[in-house]
């Protein structure tokens, strides 16, 4: 008996925040240039190679926004400027952002593709920034400039212009000439970004689908408590309810793609996939058939079984107009997390593999037409794969050609073409991440942040709206609701806290105090003063960081309970929150590694997560200065635990498995007595293939006391 077609939803999300204070002047930061001129051009660009491939686009408005006044309006950003500046007009400051700011990429597939580029990051790192900010003259300055924004030039960047080939042959001694071709080259891509999804949507092969304007978490905009739905004791910054301003956003975002692809979109990923049944409401008010969000929140609200309900898409009973697909979450983050580090034909064929599965799997009674959606960001995994991903994608699309099957689709198809929703009476609050909203309210930050923005939200509301007649007033008071629109989003708010950080951060918080202080000044008020302090300094608790080093000795019972707290108090701790500092994953095979020392021994205890299913193993690689010792961890088909360490047998002293693994290892056999450095990588492997290494991008480096010392950190 056949299986049915299996509808796949390649559903990939573009977002950049808006960069500028208001709509003048230089945008502070590069990152749209810098993702046009590699994912967004490659992304369509190698769809247009692939005709049978269909796929969806969504777009924020933001970078919609961004995207038209890059190419239409001229604005530049702060760094475009610095890479045309000759050498010798560079301040002492301008030097110091170059070295430390233009190696901004991923170094193994981006720097050290260039062996210049590598050249120069190896001295920083033997010199130090300072010293370099300092020696360095016009050969390294004028080739790091060059070097930055052309390794960021993506595969059809180099297919379509043979003079960037030429450029990356030559390697090193550009000239300021060379400079400004390129910024010239990396203008004309920007120009071909929009007109090639717009040609991809008109010939059928592309839906395009947006996010709400300035990317704000509509369920929180409309109502900051929505929040205690999913997180009840977690604490709310004083109530924001502002269903306007969360309608304005997504009609806003409808209108801007309509104007720029002459073609109203009506599909949404709401920000971050947020839902709540009052935010779907809103969607289904503006005409918006489809929006998507993550299966944690089907789970939620629903008498959920994965392989009945997930292959479908889903109707609440109150907003019976809008339909929601619900993202495979799993599918999704071995492309963002997993197949980067796996060949391309491997990972094409465990992905296709995967949906085979699927297919066999899905229950013909749930919809005529199953189907999967795998969602995620379309813009940020690819630096982490071997030539921007380029490989593993044509090697994927190959596979899905003509195949029996898989049926590559998009949401608005699969409605058309006979695809059954089922219904829901209950919607649950909470987005793609966890299940809830906790990245973007509840931490001190987050929710000073809120305040902020709801002090100015209310503030705005009771401003009087002033007649079209008076253009300077209306202008004025349209300009001072952008600010806040902008100030609205949910990307400085994903910064807040102690859940993700970047070089930026500080950046991002005056950014956003800027944007909300303008909504005053624009209408002629003295903003707030408390706007003018960084919100980073209203909390310094350590308390969640991702990596916390040891406070003193222990020496815990190896028995694989986790109710031994004492046993591990003082322990460091890593928590493997997410891969990369803008993604998140949202698949959990371990909650969190805790480690620590006495005299003779080192301690390590991993908890699994719920997606360490039975089939998949674990190994625990320790590398000293003497080598690499692996730790195996597995459970048998029996459900036996082992551990075993082949190529250190004297390394694992001791060992248990009840509900965490618990290992004692020997310092002596590891080697780490005298030099008490230790590089920690955990792998989780299905048979031989590595699913994820954890951390992602660097071992975990911990320092242990030295015997018979009193603890350091």
């Amino acid at each position: 008996m056949s299986t049915p077609p299996l509808d796949v939803l390649f559903i990939w999300h573009m977002h950049q925040p808006y960069y500028g204070v208001g709509q003048e002047g230089d945008f502070e930061l590069p990152w749209v240039r810098l993702h046009a001129v590699k994912a967004y051009f490659d992304m369509a660009w190698l769809l247009a190679e692939n005709p049978q491939m269909r796929a969806t686009f969504n777009f924020s408005g933001s970078l919609l926004l961004q995207l038209q006044e890059w190419v239409d309006g001229g604005r530049r950003d702060a760094w475009w400027h610095l890479s045309r500046a000759s050498v010798d007009a560079l301040s002492a400051r301008d030097r110091r952002t170059l070295v430390h700011h233009f190696f901004s990429l991923n170094h193994p597939h981006g720097v050290r593709s260039l062996p210049r580029y590598a050249e120069l990051l190896d001295t920083r790192e033997a010199r130090g920034e300072e010293a370099c900010a300092q020696e360095w003259g016009e050969r390294e300055l004028g080739d790091l400039q060059m070097l930055f924004n052309l390794a960021w030039c993506g595969f059809a960047a180099r297919e379509e212009y043979p003079q960037i080939r030429a450029w990356r042959d030559q390697g090193r001694d550009f000239s300021r000439d060379d400079r400004l071709a390129l910024l010239d080259l990396h203008l004309e891509i920007m120009a071909r970004v929009v007109p090639l999804y717009r040609k991809l949507w008109e010939r059928e092969q592309i839906e395009v689908s947006v996010t709400p304007m300035f990317h704000p978490i509509v369920p929180l905009l409309i109502d900051t408590d929505a929040a205690l739905r999913a997180t009840p004791r977690r604490p709310t910054p004083p109530r924001l309810q502002a269903p306007d301003h969360a309608r304005h956003h997504i009609t806003q975002a409808l209108d801007c793609a309509e104007h720029i692809f002459e073609r109203r979109p009506v599909g949404m990923w709401p920000s971050e996939g947020s839902v709540s049944p009052e935010a779907l409401a809103l969607f289904e008010e503006a005409g918006v058939k489809w929006v998507a969000s993550d299966e944690a929140i089907l789970a939620n609200s629903c008498d959920f079984e994965r392989d009945r309900d997930l292959w479908r898409s889903w109707r609440l009973n109150q907003a019976p107009q809008t339909a929601i697909f619900f993202r495979d979450h799993g599918l999704s983050d071995r492309l963002g997390f997993s197949y980067a580090h796996m060949s391309a034909e491997e990972a094409a064929a465990d992905l296709v593999g995967a949906l085979e599965g699927i297919a066999r799997a899905a229950h013909r009674d749930a919809s005529p037409r199953p189907l999967t959606a795998i969602i995620l960001d379309g813009e940020n995994p690819w630096e982490h794969y071997p030539d921007d991903g380029r490989p593993f994608l044509q090697a994927l699309y190959d596979r899905l050609r003509d195949h029996a099957d898989l049926v590559p689709s998009t949401p608005g198809d699969h409605l058309r073409h006979g695809g059954n929703s089922g219904h829901l009476e209950h919607l649950h609050s909470g987005s793609w991440i966890l299940g809830n909203y906790q990245i973007w309210i509840g931490h001190p930050e987050t929710n000073l942040a809120w305040e902020l923005v709801g002090e100015a939200t209310r503030w705005f509301d009771e401003q009087p709206q002033p007649d079209e007649e008076d253009a300077p007033a209306h202008q004025a008071y349209t300009s001072a609701r952008q600010a806040l629109m902008m100030a609205q989003g949910s990307d400085w708010f994903w910064w807040y806290g102690d859940d993700f950080s970047s070089e930026q951060d500080a950046l991002f918080d005056s950014i956003f105090r800027a944007l909300l202080r303008r909504v005053y000044t624009t209408l002629g008020h003295e903003p707030p003063e408390r706007l003018h302090r960084p919100i980073h300094a209203a909390s310094t608790a350590p308390e969640g960081a991702a990596h916390r080093a040891p406070t003193q000795a222990i020496t815990p019972r190896i028995d694989g309970r986790r109710g031994g707290f004492f046993d591990w108090e003082g322990a460091g701790t890593y928590l493997p929150r997410s891969g990369y500092g803008a993604m998140f994953e949202t698949t959990r095979y371990v909650d969190q590694i805790l480690y620590g020392c006495d005299d003779d021994h080192l301690y390590v205890r991993l908890d699994p997560g719920p997606d360490l299913r039975g089939h998949l193993h674990l190994e625990l690689r320790l590398s000293t200065h003497a080598g690499t010792a692996t730790i195996a961890l597995h459970i048998t088909p029996f459900g036996q635990p082992r551990a075993l360490s082949p190529d250190a047998p004297a390394a694992l002293v001791d060992w248990a498995f009840a509900q965490c693994w618990e290992l004692s290892l020997s310092r002596a056999a590891l080697d780490c007595l005298s030099a008490p450095l230790v590089e920690v990588r955990l792998v989780v492997l299905d048979g031989t293939r590595e699913l994820r290494h954890l951390p992602v991008e660097h071992p975990l480096t911990i320092e242990l006391s030295a015997p018979s010392d009193d603890w350091f950190v």
